[in-house]
């Protein structure tokens, strides 16, 4: 059969084939021509299913219609396992499909034609995927393709065909054929086409050259004219950018394609770096001699380490800043190599190809970064003219050891002694007394020449003077400098080496080498540590020093050091490294070569192997030595440590200011408002000043407060206040032992309330101090810098008392940024510190202070320089006094500086300025513009990697201004001392922070950035390739576009060391997380940003990283969506990334709180979203749960907002992009799209009652019991104007169509007419005639002068504005709850008390009275409440209070389409083109997509049970069928085939009857035994079952509960309320149990030999023979007995009565009563009473446990818990806010249990458990 689909007039043919269930086809190819269609086949297509992929690019969804005419001819798509797939140019795999025909508009077609497929019956196997790709140098452009055979086909094949399709057009357009013979597996390919990206499809050919089921598609690759090669930039965007690359060798023929990964990674994760084989081979052989080395045990005590840390944490906690320098919490390996140069170069490029990459993705595996300071090459000129590069040198190797976490220093050394070099500064009196032993003459001068003296050092010192300062003559730079140093270094060594009267000190001053001076740092400075910071590898060469001799200018000088004052100096220092380091010392002896060290020489290789083996075994030793020093710390103590080192650091730079010390002191000493605050402008001083309070606090209070401090904007948790005050909330109530804080709360409200019930905790004894820096920096996204006493404990809050609590906030005060007018309003005077700035005399005073205290002085004339630049301000922020004293420093006595200038910018452009002198311009803009496009910062490993790959920047030897103009280094790479020096002359203007995982740099100030982003980001050109630059680097194409200059390639997890069922992915990595989007988008690569969006591996990536970083995810899928709308191409990605949006969306919370749960999501997604296609790609180990009866499309709810309060009324902004509701006294603005809050109006004091957006969408009018009626900015929720007061509660509003006027509603009865005029309003008309409160106002657009009013007193009134009167009366003989409108005006719906709505209509006369009453909508059976017509006319939208939202059509009545979702009754309705708003009491608002609404069933399937409560639900005939009993004690019987649901209702009986809770089924599949609400119970069988329809027995006790005995369809165990059980068999007990407190449930081992009970008091063991009973475990709500009958599963809970609470799972062994296994998994706190809330399964391997929504999760769950070790594996998370009411399981043999599961509504789940036999046996292993 044959299937053909047309999808215009425009595009080619394509087809896709219908097969029967038996037989599959994968792809679908061209068709050459129309093909006939065949009527007699069309009735037969139901029986048929479609498997296939997408090929159109327009249409969204496929979509089938008859060409012919049918009795149903709406085609729909109904899905079995399987989905049509929307990839983005690629060809996918789909699955089962079944057709059936419905009614569309025609513009599709479907053809059948007469064909037998291929030529035959039974087509000929399809070869398997294609197993490997081999790629060959066999000529020009050649290609060899391999494939295989998982099992040789059945049928012959003649011959195969490959064919070749262009990756950028699909498979079936433009291929290249190539046929091969049966006996044949690989075929070459010749003239493929340059830089064009090929997949392959392999044919089988039987004998008649009829073709088979085509292969699955190769991976993409991608030619270029040298051979095969990673794709390109621009191939990956022009072409697919999720292409996988496949990992090619140039050398031998063999090489494998890289399987699918079995694991959810991202595709945009594997950009792998092609190797050559002797690389790959190079790095198998270090990886295995790495590995034969055993790592030596560490003599560490990691238990006592924990210990200590956790006290000094704790000190930390409660505000001991000084303890955070004694807690290292670096994430960073740096390490520092120190050796000489040309003779160590082989080992050093070894190390850097081969052993550094290693250390790299070992660090990665453990959550570290790693990089390697080696800074003996890439110096310009400019940055060695002032001889700073020993300071460099050593400030670098101080940083290592300072912040590195281990393996801090390495020694590489060899037979030189290295460069000594002159100190460019010295004592006055040790030169002087050097000089006094040299004879005057060329030597004396010169010294004297070149050293100067310099008072403004205090005592003086001479200073090495600039080399350019000195050059007068023609010669060349180094030679003229070089002649001065010989001079000088052989008349200062000759004396320093023979005075025997110098002190040690000078010798070592001005003989030693810069290696030496290393050395000294980084070993002898702590010998102690050793273990964990250094080691050192020690090389001899043997016959070096005869080949030195023999060769006086040969390739040994380069090796062997000449001067006998050398070899003594290396001597000694080699000596006392061995000593010293002995532990840590690794010696190698190498035989001389006359090539000297060359890995070219086997002997040598070895030995550089051997070299790099031991670096590597020993840095990994160290690094895991280091960690067990300390221990992991939580996210909260992260922060902590963050911002108490932030302080700490800051407090250090406060100097002076005693007034301010004073002011702080009294805000935090006097009693008053709980709220202070300090502002100031830019620069004054703020955070220092905030930062030295807190740190004086303690040091003044000690342990009698608790001081907290946190800088905004400085992390991640303190970019927004719901982040802020979840860690203060942790801090605070570990430091007061109180119950730790509820989970994240998710309403914003909810933490303001947790956040000062925290702050309340203080006490006299210890007081609480909390010092909030910089509110100016946090986000506006709640409103909390523009109403910060929303969450601050301020004078209009409901805060509890908290005399003993103080908080002091700081702020700018420019009004821009929102925050200190408000507090202003709110605060007196005396609570409010400003900052003032420093008068000109007293920052004369200040720098003077900091100059003495550092050792520098001034001269006259530079003091009158420095006092001239003050006079042209008033007075100095603290910040222009620094930069004056960072510029001054450097001033020295002979300097005749020029003048400088009076701002704090002009003195910020002079940094710049003397950067880009120093640097060159280039790399100081490619830097800063970087710092300025990154969200976050870069660390320094981001900054080489970037600047290394812009070949511009980095430029060539001669070339002026470029990184490399005098050096040509090993590698091209930008140098790290290059970037060492420029970080170092930026000092404390760049500083260091931990973010995202790695500690990265940001500039120091404010006023720097925008200083930066003006001089270096400011043009768009210059933006825009900044941002292309990140995007480039974080998505790997850098790496791969440079593969030798070993770039980072930025996967996007990195391998963990840990199991793989802690961690299978691997850590995810944060920082490409946080970059890559914003980049993406910035730089317009959408398709780029498309495709990881799109990508279930990166979204998992994103949501495991954190809250913060799944909420940038929400912004790039807006801004996607927003870029994909304006083109109208893109349909198809428009539809694909809305898909995942919804998803997105959808189940944010949930991937916030589980991201781990993201898989089974997604494969649950709606059937024919592209979210369940890529899934349906994935193969995971992990387990997850499998919902066999998934809907096809999403649900027609797009977006949930929650509240505190009900929601009582809402409006959609006219063109759809937002909405308002109203909650509570407070109403919200939110964005469609998002779902992000964008505006909240608090100016109500009650309830309110209707809201209505203004016609130009700029403002909102919401009316509340207040009696007042208020016009508010949307876009800020600012008041604009007021109405009012009415003497009575206004309950409803709209806006006019003429301009500036409103109308109201009241209870009084009383409709009030308004005219505004800025911000006042006037009260035109008061209109009374109504005899009730009025409901409901509205305006008859299409006549200016009428509008309608609808009350409790049964009528609606028309009312003419002009005349102030009633002209018209509506009856409806019931209460009118609300009215509205069409838009033309022509229809009025009522909507009424009484249950129905009713329509009227008028033709455009003019006459007010030509209303009727048309139709009557009768669906509703409780009272409406709201209504709302379509755009249109043409349908409306009504909500009840049956919680049902209905879609009718309003020629005809008749019901289109039903909106279930809410809990509670639907208050209000709007709509605005395919969007229609409801608002419930069940406190949310939901938006709806109309097109789904109408399909009334998505899903494709009757729903199963017609939305009845179900009372139990079993499977029978082995899992075939399922029976169930609904609350009004129907049974029905169904199919668990998902797509045959069929209802078999066999029994109504008893319809005044009610189950009370739980009912079960007999073994036989026949009879339900349940009890109802009085004191029976009782049993039912099906009519024509035997017996009667309902049995009833008595009980004595009110039951509760049933449970059947296995094997026995007579007896029942019963249980009641007082504690009683029997075993009933009819109305005879067979066995009796009293037992105190109320039973909940019961259950059976499966042999019937064990009863179980959970009772409110305990658990027991009903003994045989009755009354006897075992007391066995807790009170249980819930329990369910093992297979094997030893042990019991039970919900464990707390409370009485009805009021029960779950406390968790529980473990039983049912002989010794203990609990051998407790689950800590919150979620199962929130287990609810419910038929068999838990049951074991796969072998009592694992536990199902069902869960209520809650507010952890929104939604109810079934859980899948391991029995033993308690751990949740994995979760089916329900879609719908309805919680689950019974359940059944049918375990499996082949380890996939299925689950049933019913929700309140009657909504039956198929569930299977997916991957669990598999993690049992793993687990048992």
């Amino acid at each position: 059969m044959e299937l053909w689909c047309k999808q215009s007039e425009d595009e080619e043919w394509k087809f896709a084939y219908l097969l029967q269930r038996s037989q599959c086809n994968r792809l679908g190819q061209e068709v050459p021509g129309n093909t006939d269609s065949n009527d007699n086949e069309s009735s037969s297509i139901e029986s048929y299913y479609f498997i296939g992929h997408r090929v159109c690019d327009k249409s969204p969804v496929w979509t089938f219609v008859s060409d012919r005419e049918l009795d149903e001819r709406e085609i729909h798509v109904m899905a079995n396992r399987g989905v049509i797939l929307r990839g983005l140019g690629d060809v996918h795999v789909a699955r089962w499909w079944q057709l059936k025909l419905l009614d569309t508009n025609g513009s599709h077609y479907i053809g059948i034609n007469n064909f037998t497929m291929f030529g035959k019956e039974n087509p000929i196997p399809a070869p398997t995927d294609v197993v490997a790709v081999v790629v060959t140098e066999e000529g020009r452009n050649m290609l060899r393709v391999s494939w295989a055979f998982d099992d040789e086909p059945s049928g012959a094949a003649a011959s195969f065909k490959v064919v070749a399709f262009p990756h950028s057009v699909g498979l079936g357009v433009g291929g290249f054929e190539r046929v091969s013979p049966a006996a044949d597996r690989s075929l070459s390919f010749p003239d493929l086409k340059e830089e064009t990206p090929y997949v392959f499809v392999v044919f089988a050919i039987d004998a008649r050259g009829e073709e088979g089921v085509p292969s699955r598609a190769s991976s993409p690759v991608s030619i270029r004219s040298e051979g095969w090669t990673l794709l390109n930039t621009s191939e990956v965007e022009d072409a697919e950018e999720d292409a996988v690359v496949v990992e090619l060798d140039k050398v031998t023929p063999q090489v494998t394609a890289e399987p699918r990964s079995t694991l959810l990674r991202s595709k945009q994760s594997e950009r792998k770096i092609a190797l050559s084989a002797e690389k790959e081979e190079e790095v198998s052989n270090l990886k295995a001699m790495v590995k034969e080395q055993s790592l030596k045990e560490s003599n560490l005590n990691p238990e006592e380490f924990a210990k200590l840390y956790d006290e000094r944490i704790n000190r930390l906690k409660e505000g001991f800043f000084d303890e955070v320098e004694r807690i290292n919490v670096a994430t960073n390996v740096t390490m520092f190599l120190s050796s000489t140069f040309d003779d160590t170069t082989s080992e050093r490029n070894y190390l850097m190809e081969f052993a550094y990459p290693m250390l790299k993705s070992f660090c990665q595996s453990l959550g570290l970064t790693f990089s390697v300071v080696d800074l003996r090459w890439g110096v310009r000129n400019e940055a060695t003219d002032d001889h700073m590069t020993i300071d460099v040198c050593l400030g670098e190797l101080e940083r290592c050891l300072r912040n590195s976490t281990a393996a801090s220093f390495v020694f590489l050394s060899g037979e030189r002694y290295g460069w000594r070099a002159l100190p460019n500064r010295c004592d006055k009196e040790e030169l002087e007394l050097i000089l006094g032993f040299i004879p005057d003459g060329d030597a004396k001068s010169t010294i004297s020449e070149w050293y100067v003296r310099d008072d403004n050092h205090v005592p003086p010192v001479y200073n090495l003077q600039k080399i350019s300062a000195m050059k007068e003559k023609p010669i060349k730079y180094n030679d003229f400098w070089k002649g001065a140093q010989d001079i000088m270094q052989g008349a200062i060594w000759k004396v320093v080496e023979e005075e025997s009267s110098l002190p040690p000190s000078v010798k070592q001053n001005w003989l030693i080498s810069v290696t030496e001076r290393e050395v000294l740092e980084g070993l002898f400075k702590e010998p102690s540590n050793l273990e964990v910071s250094a080691f050192v590898l020690m090389r001899t060469i043997e016959g070096l020093e005869e080949a030195a001799t023999r060769e006086a200018a040969g390739k040994a000088s380069i090796y062997y050091t000449r001067r006998d004052s050398d070899r003594e100096l290396l001597n000694d220092l080699r000596a006392r490294v061995k000593q010293t380091a002995a532990t840590s010392l690794f010696e190698f002896s190498v035989p001389w070569s006359e090539d000297g060290i060359s890995f070219e020489n086997p002997t040598h290789a070895s030995y550089i192997r051997e070299l790099a083996a031991k670096f590597v075994g020993e840095t990994k030793h160290q690094i895991l030595a280091s960690l067990q020093k300390r221990r992991l710390l939580s996210p909260l103590e992260r922060e902590i440590v963050h911002h108490c080192s932030f302080a700490f650091q800051r407090s250090r730079n406060f100097f002076g200011r005693k007034e301010v010390r004073e002011k702080m002191a009294q805000l935090m000493e006097r009693a008053g408002p709980t709220v202070r605050c300090l502002h100031g402008q830019s620069g004054a001083g703020k955070t220092s000043a905030m930062s030295a309070a807190a740190v004086d606090a303690h040091q003044r209070l000690k342990d009698r407060a608790c001081v907290i401090f946190r800088a905004c904007g400085t992390s991640a948790a303190s970019s927004s206040a719901v982040e802020l005050m979840r860690s203060i909330c942790e801090q605070v109530s570990s430091v007061y032992t109180m119950n730790p804080p509820a989970a994240a709360h998710e309403d914003f409200d909810e933490q303001v309330a947790e956040f000062h019930r925290c702050l309340a905790a203080s006490s006299a004894e210890k007081r609480l101090l909390l010092l909030i820096d910089s509110l100016d920096q946090l986000s506006d996204e709640d409103h909390e810098r523009s109403d910060p006493w929303r969450w601050l404990p301020g004078p209009s809050s409901s805060a509890p008392d908290m005399p003993h609590t103080r908080v002091i906030v700081s702020t700018l005060p420019e009004d821009k940024y929102k925050v200190f007018p408000a507090l202003r309003a709110a605060l007196d005077e005396e609570w409010i510190v400003k900052i003032q700035g420093v008068e000109k005399a007293e920052g004369i005073v200040i720098l003077q202070e900091w100059m003495a205290k550092s050792g520098r002085g001034l001269q006259p004339k530079q003091e009158e320089i420095l006092r001239d630049s003050l006079t042209q301000v008033e007075s100095v922020t603290m910040l222009h006094l620094r930069l004056l004293f960072d510029r001054v420093m450097r001033w020295r006595s002979h300097d005749a500086p020029a003048q400088l200038p009076s701002s704090v910018n002009g003195l910020i452009s002079l940094i710049f300025d003397d950067l880009e002198r120093l640097h060159g311009s280039r790399l100081v803009a490619e830097m800063m513009g970087l710092l300025c496009a990154s969200r976050c910062g870069l660390s320094e490993t981001n900054f080489l990697d970037l600047i290394s790959g812009n070949d511009e920047v980095l430029g060539q030897r001669g070339v002026p201004g470029s990184v490399l103009e005098y050096h040509d280094p090993p590698m091209r790479r930008l140098p790290p001392l290059v970037f060492s020096r420029l970080r170092r002359d930026l000092g404390d203007y760049l500083v260091e922070r931990g973010e995202n995982g790695v500690s990265v740099l940001n500039l120091y100030h404010r006023q720097f950035w925008e200083m930066a982003s003006s001089r270096y980001f400011g043009m768009q050109e210059v933006r825009q390739r900044h941002y292309s630059s990140l995007a480039d680097y974080f998505t790997g194409l850098l790496a791969a576009r440079f593969s030798e200059r070993q770039i980072d390639p930025q996967p996007l997890r990195f391998e963990t060391s840990s199991s793989s069922q802690q961690q299978p992915l691997g850590l995810p990595n944060r920082q490409k997380v946080k970059e890559l989007g914003g980049a993406l988008r910035a730089a317009g690569k959408h398709k780029q940003l498309i495709s990881y969006l799109c990508d279930l591996g990166y979204l998992e990536a994103v949501f495991e990283s954190g809250r913060n970083y799944a909420e940038d995810l929400l912004i790039d899928f807006s801004d996607c969506l927003l870029h994909l709308q304006q083109e109208p191409a893109e349909a198809q990605r428009l539809s694909h990334v809305t898909d995942f949006f919804r998803f997105v969306r959808k189940w944010f919370h949930v991937l916030c709180l589980e991201p781990n749960a993201l898989m089974g999501l997604a494969c649950n997604a709606p059937t024919v979203s592209a979210v369940a296609a890529a899934a349906s790609l994935l193969e995971d180990p992990r387990p997850w749960v499998q919902w066999r009866n998934a809907p096809l499309l999403f649900d027609a709810c797009t977006q949930t907002q929650l509240c505190q309060s009900p929601m009582l009324c809402c409006d959609i902004e006219p063109k759809g992009s937002s909405y308002v509701v109203g909650a509570g006294s407070m109403c919200f603005v939110y964005e469609q799209l998002s779902s992000r809050q964008i505006s909240r109006f608090v100016g109500h004091e009650a309830i309110v009652m209707d809201v209505r957006y203004s016609p130009d969408s700029l403002s909102v009018l919401s009316v509340a019991r207040d009696g007042w009626a208020k016009l508010w900015q949307a876009s800020s929720g600012k008041t604009l104007v007021e109405f009012g007061p009415h003497p009575a509660w206004l309950t409803s509003c709209a806006f006019a169509p003429r301009e500036n006027q409103v109308l109201v509603g009241s209870s009084n009865g009383i409709v009030y007419l308004w005219q505004y005029e800025e911000k006042r309003g006037s009260l035109l008309a008061a209109l009374e005639g109504h005899t009730g409160p009025v409901q409901s106002v509205r305006f008859l657009h299409w006549k200016e002068t009428y509008a309608i009013s609808g009350s409790l007193d049964g009528y609606a009134a028309i009312w003419n504005i002009d005349r102030r009167a009633a002209v018209a009366r509506m009856t409806a003989r019931s209460h009118i709850n609300c009215v509205d409108t069409s838009s033309d005006g022509l229809q009025i719906a009522l909507a009424l008390s009484e249950g129905g709505c009713t329509l009227w209509s008028s033709t455009r006369d003019g006459k007010e009275s030509s209303f009727r009453m048309r139709l009557r909508l009768r669906e509703h059976v409780s009272e409406v409440w709201t209504c709302a017509f379509s755009p249109d006319g043409s349908e409306i939208v009504t909500g009840a209070a049956d919680r049902v939202g209905r879609v009718f059509s309003c020629r005809t009545g008749q019901l289109l389409g039903k909106i279930v979702g809410h809990l509670r009754w639907v208050f209000a309705v709007s709509w605005v083109g395919d969007l229609i708003l409801t608002a419930s009491s069940d406190r949310s608002a939901k938006s709806w997509d109309r097109r789904n609404v109408l399909l009334n069933d998505p899903s494709g399937r009757k729903d199963s049970f017609d939305e009845r409560p179900l009372a139990g639900i079993r499977f029978v005939e082995g899992g075939q069928k399922l029976r169930a009993l609904t609350k009004t004690i129907t049974s029905i019987l169904a199919s668990t085939d998902p797509l045959d649901v069929l209802k078999d209702e066999e029994l109504e009986a008893g319809a005044e009857k009610q189950v009370e809770r739980k009912a079960d089924l007999a073994p036989d599949g026949e009879r339900w035994a349940f009890t109802t609400y009085g004191s029976n119970y009782l049993i039912s069988y099906p009519n024509g079952k035997g017996g009667t329809a309902l049995d009833s027995y008595n009980f004595p006790a009110a039951g509760t509960t049933t449970r059947w005995k296995p094997g026995s369809n007579n007896q029942v165990l019963v249980g009641g309320h007082g504690g009683s059980l029997a075993l009933m068999n009819g109305e005879h007990a067979e066995a009796t149990w009293a037992q105190a407190g109320w039973l909940m449930d019961m259950d059976w081992s499966p042999a019937g030999d064990v009863a179980v009970a959970a009772c409110q008091n305990h658990t027991i063991k009903l003994l045989q023979g009755g009354n006897a009973t075992e007391n066995v475990g807790p009170p249980a709500m819930s329990v369910s007995v093992s297979g094997d009958g030893q042990r019991a599963a039970v919900i464990t809970m707390e409370g009485s009565g009805y009021t029960v609470k779950a406390t968790g799972l529980s473990i039983l062994n049912l002989s010794s009563g203990e609990v051998e296994t407790e689950a800590d998994d919150p979620i199962l706190l929130h287990a609810k009473l419910q038929d068999r809330n838990c049951r074991w399964v796969c072998n009592d391997g694992y536990i199902v446990v069902l869960s209520a929504a809650s507010s952890i999760l929104d939604c109810p769950v079934v859980s899948v818990v391991d029995a033993s070790n308690g751990d949740t594996v994995c979760r089916f998370h329900s879609p719908y806010p309805t919680d689950f009411t019974c359940m059944d399981v049918l375990d499996d043999a082949e380890g996939q249990p299925q689950v049933v599961v019913s929700d309140f509504i009657g909504r039956v789940y198929l569930l299977t458990l997916q991957n669990l036999r598999g993690r049992s046996q793993e687990t048992s292993d």
